[in-house]
């Protein structure tokens, strides 16, 4: 290109950066602020890829959403951080997420995480194993009810072969981490 990149018009320089993978308008808009492209023609660039379809937050939400069910299973806690990070309305990625809410959509997700950790987690006492499942579904975003349902799943009460009652250790402890929910 004649001029290198930074000659091209910033329509053409948007469509080349958009061309890698799809954005959120906030990181459009961060992007032409580093071009130095004044409020209104940034807000007029933006509108002119919006009017074309190359920029819409609840597409973007859906797909980072779909991404994660497929290959990185996240919960709604997480997903909802990832989504604010990207700089996606709130409104945008709670729609995605409700589709996803519904407890057997995402107890089904962490059964899928614990096919992958499943044979280390057998090789753990009852105990530590509920504890470490549960921890990493917390860390994954996944609500109270999930962990509980997958631990109890995992370790039916009773199930302590090692002499620890089922409830050696504090589930309650879920409620805080997910500011109350239990």
């Amino acid at each position: 290109m004649p001029g290198g990149p930074a000659a091209a018009s910033p329509l053409a320089r948007a469509l080349d950066w958009l061309a890698a993978r799809d954005r959120s308008e906030r990181e459009i808009r961060e992007r032409l602020a580093r071009w130095g492209l004044a409020d209104a023609e940034g807000a007029a660039l933006l509108a002119t890829l919006r009017e074309r379809g190359l920029v819409d937050d609840g597409r973007l939400a859906e797909r980072i959403c779909d991404w994660h069910d497929r290959h990185d299973p996240l919960g709604p806690l997480r997903l909802r951080e990832r989504l604010a990070r990207r700089g996606i309305a709130a409104a945008d990625g709670e729609a995605a997420i409700a589709a996803r809410a519904p407890e057997a959509v995402q107890l089904a997700l962490a059964e899928r995480l614990l096919a992958r950790r499943g044979a280390a987690l057998a090789a753990l006492p009852p105990a530590q194993g509920r504890r470490r499942l549960h921890d990493f579904l917390a860390r994954r975003g996944f609500s109270a009810g999930v962990r509980r349902a997958l631990c109890a799943r995992r370790w039916p009460a009773g199930a302590g072969a090692d002499g620890e009652a089922d409830g050696d250790w504090p589930l309650e402890q879920a409620a805080s981490l997910d500011g109350g929910e239990a």
